[in-house]
């Protein structure tokens, strides 16, 4: 990731660990991102760490660098299976948002 860039925050258990990386990262001066969550979880989690909080709403036009987002399964072939909870809608909004995609 470079300085400046926004980047979508996904659903679930190992989210935790990725938001506390880039807190680090910002708290040492190395990057500072706009971070776009897919959830009220991971809202609240970008509030507690410290980082920047957007949303798809107040930004539109924003193109997110990456989106982080996890899979319950992965087979040796890098087959995914993603769980299909309430954050799935959103998760797919925030990935079709993402230049990388593109």
């Amino acid at each position: 990731m470079r300085n400046n860039q926004a980047l979508g925050i996904g659903s679930g258990s190992t989210v935790a660990h990725a938001v506390q990386q880039i807190a680090e990262r910002m708290k040492q001066g190395n990057v500072n991102l706009v971070c776009v969550p897919t959830s009220f979880q991971v809202h609240q989690l970008i509030l507690q760490s410290g980082l920047t909080l957007s949303d798809l709403d107040r930004h539109p036009e924003i193109a997110l660098a990456l989106a982080l987002d996890g899979a319950d399964e992965a087979d040796a072939d890098l087959n995914l299976i993603k769980g299909g909870g309430g954050c799935l809608t959103q998760e797919k909004i925030v990935a079709g948002y993402t230049s990388a995609l593109s």
